[in-house]
């Protein structure tokens, strides 16, 4: 069955528009003959969620992109995230090795190895990988990390001086790999671990782009080919790293040690492809979803001065100069608490996600057929005004109140392919912020241009030059520009 986008002016009546022979039709954006769905999508993609949310506005819950079968539907609120989100078998996640997918690479290269992690991973081998996975990320393990956490935020802020200006989001990108190189391959990233943080910089940041995903062939001055230059180059040393750890042991409590002596319950263990796709995936999500975390963190917090008494007052009498304990973090910082949830609520670390249908399957009263490609996103969700009030506005206080289920506040997604990593990260959070605020004011400068970025993972456009400051807690609000006011209120 083709769906059909509505012609321009049509209004989403009670009931629904229909086809003529009675078949309900989804509403859309219309589209120009023969252009494809992707030539309204793709110039979109430079503000996907301002778009979603304007699509969910005038659409409806469920929308259509394009006439044609390929065209993804966009599927909104918390019901409809529970449908696609808790049925894994049914809604899968497409990897690099198929023809639909929108990030292909040629089989067997090295770009497809190292793509080829537990995200993109589904059915049965799927849930054997992610059980391999699970004790990496217990939280026992991320306890016995938090010293190497706090000692590499200590470490960076060595660097700092009162009176210096930084990009915020380049630092904390800086940060967050530091943070990922210690926690999952146990290196200093200043000395042994070098090599790797400068390649894993490269490839995350000119290898995967657009042009590359688009254009996936070996030749002289597409950038795939630097891609897969620097491809080889992080395997190679991925190689090296895991053979040192195999010849030296495997006691340093790393995630690499821990999946190195990982065992399912029939002796089934990761192989040196396995290991090298889950590195190079848990690397890339987890470190720019921390920075991109961190960076709209102080950007709002520097942005409401009484938000940032507020927690200011609650690390005077709890925290007293020093970082959090781990019993501290589990529920006796409830304005630091607040703080990261509303930030994680605004800027979720995933803007939108997708998933392929594996069979016919029913959405609300549409009958839709096997492939069928379906985007939700967490940040439409988390924008939705019959769940969280005035959503626009930055309100820690509002975590005071309101309980939302997993549907309805999926920072770190939802259901049984939830990020394995979500609790590492809020650790990360919640470690740094106030370390990082106990000795520092970040002042944005005024009339900043601050821009909102990215296409799947937020960031400031360009980044975000600040002024760092001695905690002399003279918070103030600024005039800011750009298109950062089509999303947050700031007045």
């Amino acid at each position: 069955m083709e769906r059909e986008a509505m012609p321009v002016g049509t209004t989403v009546m009670p009931g629904g528009t229909r086809h003529a022979d009675g078949r309900p039709q989804m509403p859309g954006p219309p589209t120009l003959p023969g252009a494809g769905w992707y030539a309204y999508a793709l110039p979109r993609l430079k503000d996907p969620v301002l778009t979603l949310l304007e699509l969910q506005a005038k659409y409806g819950d469920i929308v259509s992109l394009g006439r044609n079968k390929a065209a993804p539907i966009l599927v909104f609120g918390p019901e409809n995230n529970h449908t696609i989100m808790s049925n894994p078998d049914l809604f899968y996640c497409l990897d690099t090795s198929s023809k639909d997918s929108p990030i292909r690479m040629p089989e067997g290269s090295t770009p497809a190895r190292l793509l080829a992690g537990v995200t993109g991973m589904n059915g049965p081998k799927h849930l054997q990988h992610r059980r391999l996975l699970m004790p990496a990320f217990h939280k026992k393990r991320v306890e016995a990390l938090r010293d190497v956490i706090v000692a590499r935020v200590q470490e960076h802020m060595t660097h700092w001086r009162p009176g210096m200006q930084i990009n915020l989001a380049h630092e904390m990108l800086d940060l967050s790999l530091s943070l990922a190189i210690s926690s999952l391959l146990g290196l200093d990233p200043t000395q042994e671990g070098k090599r790797v943080r400068y390649l894993l910089e490269q490839w995350s940041t000119r290898g995967l782009s657009p042009q590359v995903a688009l254009l996936p062939y070996n030749v002289p001055g597409l950038p795939y080919r630097r891609f897969l230059h620097l491809s080889d180059e992080l395997q190679t040393e991925f190689k090296r790293i895991i053979a040192k750890k195999r010849q030296f042991g495997t006691q340093s409590g790393d995630a690499l040690s821990l999946l190195l002596d990982a065992q399912d319950e029939d002796g089934g263990t990761l192989t040196e492809d396995d290991l090298l796709g889950h590195l190079s995936t848990l690397f890339t999500a987890g470190h720019e979803t921390t920075a991109s975390s961190l960076t709209w963190t102080f950007f709002l917090l520097a942005q409401h001065p009484q938000v940032m008494q507020a927690l200011m007052e609650e690390m005077d009498s709890k925290l007293a100069g020093s970082a959090p304990t781990m019993e501290q973090m589990y529920g006796d910082l409830p304005v630091l608490d607040g703080v990261v949830n509303e930030s994680l609520r605004m800027f979720p670390p995933g803007m939108w996600i997708i998933r392929t249908s594996t069979a016919p399957f029913q959405l609300g009263p549409y009958h839709l057929p096997k492939g069928t490609h379906i985007i939700l996103s967490p940040a439409a969700t988390h924008y939705r005004a019959g769940i969280y009030r005035e959503p626009h506005r930055f309100m820690p206080e509002r975590w005071r109140d309101i309980e939302p289920n997993t549907y309805e506040y999926m920072p770190f997604g939802g259901g049984p392919r939830r990020c394995l990593g979500a609790t590492f990260a809020q650790a990360e959070l919640k470690l740094a912020i106030p370390m990082i605020l106990q000795q520092f004011r970040i002042e944005v400068p005024e009339g900043a241009r601050v821009d909102r970025g990215g296409t799947i993972l937020s960031f400031p456009k360009g980044g975000l030059d600040v002024v760092l400051r001695e905690q002399d807690r003279q918070f103030e609000t600024v005039t800011v520009r750009g298109n950062i006011h089509d999303l947050v209120n700031l007045n």
